[in-house]
């Protein structure tokens, strides 16, 4: 069940859901509308904002009964592979798995093989996605990090490293989270996609909080959020931990340097799984601009 409360003397607003198609029946059975701003269905595409749908029905129809169409990325074939892990190659040595008979007979040390460099197992991942934006990002920069974040998870799960990801953002006027999938759920890409798309924020989220109390003209800022949680300190039963902030993108919106973000991101984790690791200290993350001065 979701849980919708007003927090502080202010009475903030704070939103946690289950999951993505929950977040869609409460704005139905609450009967939410557009209010005080109204830019939840703005119509105008007039500066000031990165939607790509005409409307907020228009983007919730999509969200709601066509995700399948926002599910556009290339696809990571890089293996991953850790040596305790059952795989195709083998290394001998005076112990191992079963006892190579042709290097006994030849008198070889090392007659035992060890299957190695298979697939990862029982590591798991945690990702905490920002799905805040500062309002002079593009439209093409939020969708090229959104076929990124589609494309690291789906490299992840079809290697089988579970994942978890929770979208997540907290402003003046609107805390809120949304598991879109726990360790153990089967990954659906399409509730990926639709938390990571620019109108989710543009259109859903700003719906949401037009609803709050504490509702300010400009919707609020994340930007202090994205940084305290750059500084988060993993734990252990988060697995490998990835933070996708930066609430301030690349200066000017520049695909290439936020491209190259996720390069790095994909070798970290490819480097700390060969190497044996199951959680990391410090957060991997996707940080744009947020920590350079703003």
């Amino acid at each position: 069940m979701a849980l919708i409360r007003q927090v502080g003397n202010r009475k903030k607003l704070h939103a946690d859901f289950n999951s993505v198609p929950e977040v869609f029946r409460v704005i139905e059975k609450l009967e939410w509308k557009p209010q005080n701003g109204k830019s939840s269905d703005d119509r105008s595409r007039s500066g000031g904002g990165f939607h790509t749908f005409g409307s907020l029905d228009e983007a919730i129809e999509t969200f709601r009964y066509k995700p399948e169409t926002l599910v556009k990325f290339n696809q990571n074939d890089e293996k991953l592979v850790r040596e305790d892990s059952v795989g195709k190659e083998v290394r001998f040595d005076i112990t191992g798995d079963y006892l190579d008979i042709d290097r006994y007979l030849e008198g070889t040390p090392e007659v035992f093989g060890n299957a190695v460099m298979g697939n990862p197992k029982n590591i798991f991942c945690t990702i905490n996605l920002l799905t805040s934006y500062v309002h002079w990002t593009e439209p093409e920069y939020v969708l090229e990090k959104e076929r990124r974040i589609m494309r690291l998870v789906d490299w992840l799960e079809q290697q089988q490293v579970r994942c978890q990801i929770v979208a997540t953002l907290d402003s003046e006027c609107l805390n809120y989270s949304v598991i879109v999938k726990e360790f153990a759920d089967p990954f659906d890409i399409n509730h990926l996609a639709v938390v990571s798309h620019p109108d989710w924020l543009r259109r859903v989220l700003f719906l949401i909080k037009e609803q709050s109390p504490t509702w300010e003209w400009g919707y609020g800022s994340s930007l202090e959020y994205d940084k305290r949680m750059l500084r988060y300190t993993p734990k252990p039963e988060d697995g490998l931990y990835v933070y996708v902030g930066g609430y301030i993108p690349h200066e000017g919106n520049d695909l290439e340097a936020l491209n190259k973000e996720f390069d790095a991101l994909e070798d970290q984790i490819e480097r700390m799984i060969e190497e044996g690791g199951t959680y990391n200290e410090v957060p991997f993350v996707i940080a744009g601009n947020s920590i350079k001065g703003w």
